[in-house]
């Protein structure tokens, strides 16, 4: 009857312990939930961010790219008695729309530019007496049969004669370009992007399909039609005005959506009054208040934290089953055990968990150091017990300096630490090897209790992985240089932002070839590509190891100087450089004058990241292009 009873007590207990051991981890499990919904919405949404930026980038290229285009030519015609009536010009600008096919450039009088682009009114910024020399005006969006049913919008600046405007500089850029080339992230199946006025009227749309009347729908109002929160719309209005760059998450339809947008013309590190009139560079632009908004729907997004929670969950159940069944072995171990395992024990116990590679034990009291006997096989070692290891003169003969610190803190960690007795710890080092050269060796080790808690012994295994770091090391050295010039590539801009997270100061020199374009296209590529060989060459010599050169793209190449801010070492610098340059020879180009436009940006003078240095040094460099005449100079941001 007693025996009933306890074995009733007995299955009650363990049944109510399952119980509450199911809700307790179905509870962990939904907080789990919550935690890896929200981790994974941060994100999509920070990788659609991250692709907004490089698709503003991208659109502000292509924009101020044409601009500058047409405001040189019309620099060329003004600067020439030729008149732009001739046939000389067309032949011109024919030749120039061969050469690229995304910028067809052509000339139309005042009154046939009027009549394309029905302009009328005194305040019209398009009518030709409205726009100003070396201004790009934007046209409005719209659909043209004649450019295989795309929708373009035209970039028009004016020609003047004698104070005069006489003709129209033309090029039609299709819409498309502003997503066609950006690169796609591979989290999102597809994007939707649609370009706005400040009403949210939808000017361009890359899919379509969803707008019967893609030139009258208006994506506030769609919204609302779309069973979306109306304080969703409001939302992003506001934050498109008011902010540089917009992001938004919401629900509507049974999906979740991520937005992000920006004002095109928009920059908060611009002067004051200048945002939204035009991008840096050697023309201003009017950009119309357009916004570019880009959409991400949950069905777009390729992997979802649902696919992953039930991959973690089935791996937990798993691993609940196997700690059930390891745990009820080990009870049973337990209970026919009559006595726990001594200090001596456990350590044998520990080592035998590891393979056959060098074993180590470390005394902590006695500050001494013992390595298995075929340690000696690999490191340089004169004895297989070190004592005194604490001492600088006995852990230099193995340990390299500048690991020391790491291996000091493994060794004597802090004694009200709450290190896990039977937790596994891992760590790189590098030991000097017996052949005197150091290479790396991963190390897995865990501590040693005393009953008291006190950790006593520290014991591990050592395994060389130093033909391994290697690999990774050249790997790592290869995808981040370019091959051409032995410079750092866009990777160099993740170097710099670094070093500048590190300490931020320093000094951006952002440098473009002067004339490339005509070199390249007077005297062949090839020649084109030794120029920037050399140029590469050189920025090396010049600057220290520990500085960042990098070639960005094209003939754009940067260097940044960390923790030195000196206007004086500036200009030195900038000197050195074209000095250099004029002196260097290159057979294929004996009778071309190389120079350089340079443009220097500091820390944190003028910004604390690369992003902010870059658009404060590439408008120093146009400035110095503009007035040295593209005969090289150098400018340093006010």
């Amino acid at each position: 009857m007693v025996k009933r009873r306890r074995s009733k007590w007995f299955w009650g207990i363990l049944i109510s312990v399952c119980l509450i051991f199911i809700l307790l981890v179905i509870g962990i499990f939904h907080v789990q939930q919550q935690k890896l919904h929200q981790t994974f919405d941060d994100l999509v949404a920070d990788s659609l961010l991250s692709y907004t930026h490089g698709q503003r980038r991208q659109v502000h290229g292509i924009i101020m790219d044409a601009s500058n285009t047409l405001s040189g030519i019309a620099s060329l015609i003004e600067d020439t008695d030729l008149s732009p009536d001739g046939d000389w010009l067309e032949l011109y600008l024919s030749e120039l729309s061969a050469i690229d096919a995304s910028y067809q450039v052509d000339y139309l009088s005042t009154s046939r530019f009027m009549e394309i682009y029905n302009i009328s009114g005194d305040d019209n910024p398009m009518l030709p007496e409205n726009l100003t020399p070396g201004k790009a005006v934007i046209s409005d969006i719209y659909y043209s049969e004649k450019l295989d049913g795309k929708y373009v919008f035209a970039i028009a600046v004016p020609v003047i004669d004698e104070g005069e405007t006489c003709g129209i500089l033309r090029t039609r850029i299709n819409v498309d370009l502003f997503t066609q080339f950006t690169q796609q992230t591979a989290m999102f199946n597809n994007v939707r992007t649609v370009i706005i006025n400040t009403d949210g009227d939808i000017l361009y749309s890359n899919t379509a399909l969803e707008y019967k009347n893609i030139n009258t729908e208006n994506l506030y109002s769609a919204m609302v039609s779309g069973n979306i929160s109306p304080d969703v719309p409001e939302e992003i209005q506001t934050k498109l005005q008011t902010e540089e760059m917009a992001a938004v998450v919401f629900s509507g339809n049974g999906n979740d959506y991520f937005m992000t947008g920006y004002n095109i013309g928009y920059n908060r590190n611009w002067p004051d009054g200048q945002a939204g009139q035009g991008f840096p560079g050697k023309s201003s632009t009017n950009y119309n208040d357009w916004y570019i908004v880009n959409f991400v729907r949950s069905p777009d997004i390729l992997i979802h934290s649902n696919v992953i929670l039930k991959s973690v969950v089935y791996s937990g159940l798993v691993l609940i089953g196997l700690t059930a069944v390891i745990g009820a072995f080990i009870i049973f171990l337990l209970l026919r055990q009559k006595h726990r395992l001594d200090l001596e024990q456990q350590r044998y116990l520990a080592l035998s968990q590891f393979t056959d590679t060098v074993l180590f034990e470390y005394d902590c009291e006695k500050d001494l150091l013992i390595f298995t006997p075929n340690a000696q096989n690999t490191l340089k070692l004169d004895s297989l017990a070190l004592k005194h290891f604490g001492d600088a003169k006995t852990h230099d003969q193995l340990v390299h300096p500048d690991d020391w610190s790491a291996v000091e803190q493994m060794l004597t960690p802090v004694s009200d630490q709450p290190e896990d007795e039977n937790k596994i710890y891992a760590a790189e080092n590098r030991l000097k090897s017996k052949d005197g050269q150091y290479n790396w060796y991963s190390c897995q080790y865990r501590y040693i209790k005393d009953r008291s808690g006190r950790i006593v012994k520290v014991i591990g295994k050592l395994a060389n992985i130093n033909s391994h770091r290697t690999r990774e090391q050249e790997l790592l050295e290869k995808t981040q240089k370019d091959v051409l010039t032995d410079t750092y590539n866009k990777s160099g801009e993740e170097v710099i932002q670094k070093l500048l997270k590190q300490h931020p100061a320093g000094m951006l020199f952002m440098m473009d070839m002067d004339n490339f374009k005509e070199i390249n296209d007077t005297y062949g590529h090839t020649a084109g590509d030794l120029l920037l060989q050399s140029t590469g060459q050189l920025l090396n010599h010049i600057f220290r190891s520990g500085d960042v050169v990098a070639r960005l793209g094209g003939d754009e190449f940067a260097v940044f100087i960390p923790q030195i801010t000196s206007i004086d070492v500036a200009r030195k610098k900038a000197r050195l450089i074209l000095l250099k340059l004029g002196r260097m020879t290159i057979p294929e180009l004996a009778d071309v004058k190389i120079t350089a436009s340079i443009g220097i940006a500091i820390a944190p003078k003028h910004g604390t990241s690369f992003e902010q240095l870059y658009m404060s040094a590439d408008k120093a460099m146009y400035t110095a292009k503009n007035k040295y005449k593209h005969q090289g100079g150098f400018y340093i941001s006010k």
